[in-house]
């Protein structure tokens, strides 16, 4: 009792693109299997007057996959590892990862959060998209900081379009 927020962290909005780690939520997975650990953990920490706040995050070319063709911004080298090869996600995928983000949100409201986190640092999709080190793109995904921006902001716009303005 009295913490305003209790977070839960490393939760990955799909299940395709990030390996396996024993340490991370995988809000994909649960939603396809319909774990409900998730509701008893939000419904845990809301009964001791705290709000439960989840982490929603995609590794994009930080992922644990251990294969070829990752997911990021741009073609090339991943940053992060040069010996493996990533590959620009297509607009289509962009907009599914837009999507993806905002049906985790989504599904942590309907299972008691009050609030959702998105992580945008520390080498994640988010900071990948905005980063003029990690993105080449020449499209409106790329180029100017307004464009690099332009998925971030399409992340939280999608989610409130969804979960409602008042959700934050």
């Amino acid at each position: 009792g009295g913490a305003a927020s209790i977070n839960i962290g490393e939760s990955i909005v799909c299940d395709y693109d990030s390996g396996d780690s024993r340490y991370d939520i995988f809000l994909l997975k649960d939603r396809k299997y319909n774990y409900n650990g998730l509701a008893k953990l939000a419904d845990a920490i809301n009964r001791q007057g705290a709000v439960a706040t989840i982490e929603l995050q995609h590794p994009g070319a930080a992922s644990r996959r251990n294969g070829k063709n990752q997911m990021a911004p741009s073609d090339g080298p991943n940053p992060l590892d040069p010996s493996i090869m990533c590959r620009a996600m297509t607009e289509e995928e962009i907009y599914r990862v837009i999507d993806e983000f905002s049906e985790a949100a989504l599904y942590a409201k309907t299972r008691g959060f009050g609030m959702v986190q998105i992580h945008g640092g520390h080498g994640w999709l988010i900071n990948q998209i905005f980063s003029p080190f990690f993105n080449k793109r020449t499209d409106c995904w790329g180029g100017s900081v307004e464009n690099r921006a332009r998925f971030g902001v399409a992340v939280v716009d999608e989610i409130h379009r969804k979960c409602g303005k008042d959700f934050p």
